[in-house]
Parts: structure tokens; sequence; C-alpha cells
């Protein structure tokens, strides 16, 4: 039987009790280390990264890290702020688990907010809605319908012998050519071809 997925409210509040569990650990190695004679002169620093077995916390938390001793021997976790930082991490999740059984359409809207800020940058350019890509210039997301040539898909490498590799590239190049009656020639890769088009461009 396929086992159901977590919610994330209740994601978040697992998430959240785990890391106080990880501040309380912490702060359990701090006060052992701590406890032994000379070890508070000798790592003035922070707790020792490797000799307390810190590392696993050190990269689930990104906690910071200085020199634990005055040669600089060891990496050390400042123990008020290793602890700190933990706590508040834990402290945001469980607002947000929080918010979240208050509110179930929160979790969704959040979702919807992260995926927008992850998207690409787009921009309307004269008629064509567009985003870069990595390697093969400006791909057409959408355009309008008084443009002839240039279809949803197609990748804008050129405007006449200019590349471009950027929307700003695009939008600069374009310019100075909109106020003209004459088309425009690009350079286009559609499904795996290259074209010359000659587009007649919209005012915006």
């Amino acid at each position: 039987m396929a086992q159901k997925p977590t919610s994330p409210r209740i994601a978040k509040l697992k998430e959240a009790l785990d890391t106080y569990m990880d501040a309380g650990r912490f702060w359990d190695a701090a006060i052992t280390f701590y406890a032994r004679r000379d070890n508070s002169v000798a790592y003035f620093g922070g707790l020792p990264v490797r000799q307390v077995g810190l590392e696993g916390l050190v990269a689930k938390h990104g906690l910071p890290t200085r020199n634990a001793d005055l040669l600089g021997l060891h990496v050390g976790v400042p123990t008020d702020v290793g602890r700190q930082t933990m706590w508040t991490k834990a402290t945001n999740l469980s607002e947000v688990g929080l918010r979240y059984l208050r509110d179930p359409r929160a979790a969704a809207a959040d979702r919807a907010a992260a995926e927008a800020a992850a998207a690409p940058p787009r921009a309307s350019i004269f008629g064509i809605v567009a985003e870069p890509t990595a390697s093969s210039g400006i791909r057409v997301l959408q355009t309008d319908a008084a443009l002839q040539g240039i279809r949803q898909g197609d990748h804008i490498i050129a405007v006449g012998d200019t590349k471009v590799f950027t929307l700003g590239d695009l939008r600069e190049t374009l310019a100075p050519l909109v106020a003209s009656d004459k088309a425009v020639l690009m350079l286009v890769s559609r499904d795996g071809m290259q074209h010359f088009l000659n587009v007649k461009l919209p005012k915006e």
C-alpha cells in the first residue's frame, strides 16, 4: 500500500521538533566538553567540530564556524551562536507549521510563491513574451497575433547580425528598429534547425 504523503504543516512541525532536538544535543555536547579541565581555555574560540562529532549538525543547519584554538588547528562552532542559530530556525519552522494549521491555504500560497521566485525571468518585448536560456538564445513563450513568422517555442539567436543572449540584448537590439516600417531579419532555431525570418514588429 502506498504511503500517504505528509502534509506540509506536519512536515514543518516535525522539522521544527527535529531542529529543537539538535539544538539540545549541541548544548549537551558543549556542557560536557567544557566541563573537562582546561578545554574552556584551549578551545576558547568554539566547540571543536571534529573532536565532538558535530560535522553532521554543522552541514545540516549551516552553523557558522571559526578557529576554535589560538593556533587555528581546529575548526569550532561558537556555543551561543550555534545554539541560537538552530533555536531560531526551529522557532521559524514552528511558526510556519502553526500558520499552515490555522490556514490550510497558506501552504499552497507559499509553494506558489516559491515556484514563481525560482522561475526564470521573462518579459514582453515588442509583442514577444520570452525568457533567456543557458546556451541557445532567447526562448519565445508567446507571440503577438500581429507578428508574422515567430512561433511559440522558437529560440531567437540573432537580430540581423547581432547575437542576443539576454532579454536586455533583445530589447536593445530591437528598439531602434521598431520605428522603421521594414521587416526585421531574425535568426531563429526551430525544431533543431536554424532559419532566417523577416519579422514586422508591432509598436509597443
